[in-house]
């Protein structure tokens, strides 16, 4: 199944809403990566799924909407998914 390309772009935080908290620098920072490598939250689950978590679309979406804490488990899969490290995928946002 062929990977789709975001519609749309999520509203990001600014910077100038500092300090942010760690589950809100998670979610920004994973929809930038998601949106810049093209992949569709489908396609992030897809990656997810290869690296042992069986997960979907909907899952996605959740995680990336939610105002919880997200778990050492996730944050350690989207680095992997990303190819970065946890502290990478946890970091202030830096706006382009």
């Amino acid at each position: 199944m062929p990977r789709m390309i975001a519609t749309h772009e999520p509203e990001l935080i600014p910077v100038s809403q500092e300090p942010l908290t760690i589950a809100d620098r998670f979610r920004a920072n994973v929809q930038r990566l998601r949106l810049k490598q093209n992949l569709s939250y489908s396609g992030l689950a897809e990656r997810v799924t290869e690296l042992g978590l069986e997960t979907n679309e909907n899952a996605m979406r959740a995680l990336l909407n939610s105002q919880s804490y997200p778990s050492t488990k996730w944050i350690e899969l989207m680095a992997r998914a990303f190819g970065c490290s946890e502290k990478e995928i946890t970091a202030s946002v830096i706006k382009n």
